[in-house]
């Protein structure tokens, strides 16, 4: 009976499709291979819809380097796919081709054109699981900050890219937790600062920056960022005992399209599983279409599909044959009708 009764509850759509995740995440975390040298891996992600200038500019597009955290903003019209790419080739011609680019699955970067041109720079990239905003994290790390620094700096909406120089001085002219450098001086080996620090250092007779050396920093700075990168901690907290498999149906977590109300679901699907991935990803597909997208296992819960009818019922018949015994030691008569009742749904079954 507790059997059944698993069984039965497993099988409650609603109860599926509405109820919050609790317990554990499923999955292990898998840092992405750390760099060694500046502009190896570069993350790309695009901050907007923002107020629409005076020159008709709605978007940021953010670019921050994974090993210097050198970040570099440039004001877009439109997400298009050859905007995109005009904005990434003068990246290119300043710092020349990176090995790797990590970004989301937006429309101006998942459009085949742009892989494509990634490919002829023999340019690695790399989509991240939607909604798994840490695969993305260090240019995600970025976006409430340039958020915040916009409304201060910004007097006029229409007129905020003329400020936007000023940010990313900012960003790159201060220490990072991570490095206990600045992402220029990582990067060039200079220590700078914004006009502001300069205009109150002026009068100060000692020179007041030391000689690094960048070589060295740069070392010390990968060791550190290695050292810093124990994730026992946070899959101590996770669990990887649920497996799927090609052709599963699965119930899929999506956090941008959840939370309108309270009466939404907290699952969407069902989903079939057509391949799996590596690091806990699969690809799904919506039933009934031929779109397919990736997930996380900690995206996923199973289909409340129906269970075996026939085996499961089955045990509910000698559980009830077994209290038919027990009954017809105590009432002869009711007891044969009890097996008899049984025995009509055991053939039916």
């Amino acid at each position: 009976m507790r059997h059944f009764i698993k069984c039965y509850v497993r099988h409650c759509v609603i109860c599926a499709v509405k109820k919050t995740r609790t317990g554990p995440l499923q999955g292990f975390v898998h840092p992405v291979e750390i760099p060694k040298e500046p502009f190896h891996t570069l993350h790309l992600d695009c901050l907007g819809p923002l107020p629409v200038s005076t020159d008709g500019y709605k978007h940021i597009l953010v670019i921050v380097d994974s090993f210097t955290k050198y970040c570099i903003l440039m004001p877009m019209k439109s997400v298009t796919t050859a905007e995109t790419r005009e904005k990434l080739e003068t990246v290119l011609s300043l710092f020349g081709t990176p090995k790797r680019v990590i970004m989301d699955a937006a429309t101006s970067f998942k459009n085949t054109t742009f892989p494509k041109y990634l490919e002829n720079w023999n340019i690695e990239h790399h989509y991240v699981t939607p909604d798994i905003h840490r695969g993305n994290g260090q240019v995600e790390r970025y976006m409430r900050t340039i958020r915040n620094l916009l409304r201060i700096e910004t007097r006029v909406k229409a007129e905020w890219p003329s400020g936007l120089w000023k940010i990313q001085l900012v960003l790159n002219t201060t220490v990072q937790k991570s490095t206990n450098l600045t992402p220029l001086q990582l990067l060039l080996g200079i220590q700078s600062s914004t006009p502001l620090i300069q205009a109150l250092l002026k009068n100060v007779s000692k020179d007041l920056s030391s000689i690094r050396n960048r070589d060295l920093d740069r070392q010390r700075v990968a060791e550190k960022l290695s050292s810093t990168r124990d994730l026992n901690d946070v899959n101590k907290r996770r669990r990887d005992n649920v497996q799927y498999s090609p052709g599963d149906f699965v119930l899929m977590h999506r956090d941008s399209q959840m939370h309108i109300s309270k009466s939404d679901y907290e699952f969407l699907g069902p989903y079939e599983v057509v391949n799996c991935l590596d690091n806990g990803r699969y690809e799904i597909k919506k039933v009934g279409t031929n779109i397919v997208t990736k997930a996380a296992k900690e995206q996923l819960r199973r289909w409340p599909i129906q269970w075996a009818l026939n085996v499961d019922m089955n045990e509910v018949l000698d559980f009830l044959e077994s209290e038919s015994d027990s009954v017809e030691r105590e009432d002869r008569s009711s007891g044969e009708k009890c097996v008899e009742s049984v025995a009509v749904v055991r053939k039916a079954v």
